[in-house]
């Protein structure tokens, strides 16, 4: 137990002092305001990606391994719960993190929450090409928008 306590505790270090040391890289390298911005994004998005994981995997499967050497009884259910939101909370996190990525995403989610039926909609949708029923075979025509509403 000793030997796992020490692994676990020497790779925190190693992510503290490796962190530490990034951030003062980023503070005193000369770049452009744009560039820096980004690199601290990414930065904050290393850190996220890193606290995620000790948050949602380690802290609990940790519970789990040291609950037996206490005695103490647990119910494991939740380390399951956590793996599963793990999954979700991780690429969450870096779209919140990173603009582009946030950025990208956002362009779309407009176009699925505004979506509206309307007779403008229809027509747009309906103008460039033309399905007739009879015979399946697409026409070119324009819709009336007055006409569209009977669809």
């Amino acid at each position: 137990m000793g030997i796992c306590m020490s692994f676990i505790s020497g790779s925190f270090a190693i992510i503290t002092y490796c962190g530490l040391k990034i951030w003062s890289t980023l503070k005193a390298a000369p770049m452009s305001k744009k560039t820096r911005k980004l690199q601290l994004s990414l930065f904050k998005a290393l850190l996220v990606q890193t606290l995620i994981p000790t948050i949602f995997e380690y802290a609990p499967s940790g519970v789990v391994l040291l609950c037996p050497i206490a005695a103490l009884p647990i119910d494991t259910t939740f380390v399951t719960v956590s793996f599963g939101i793990y999954s979700f909370v991780e690429p969450i996190a870096m779209i919140y993190f990173v603009r582009d990525y946030r950025n990208a995403i956002l362009r779309y989610v407009p176009h699925w929450v505004q979506m509206q039926v309307t007779p403008a909609t229809i027509y747009e949708s309906t103008s460039a090409h033309r399905t007739d029923s009879m015979s399946g075979a697409k026409t070119l025509a324009k819709v009336d928008p007055n006409e569209a509403s009977k669809y």
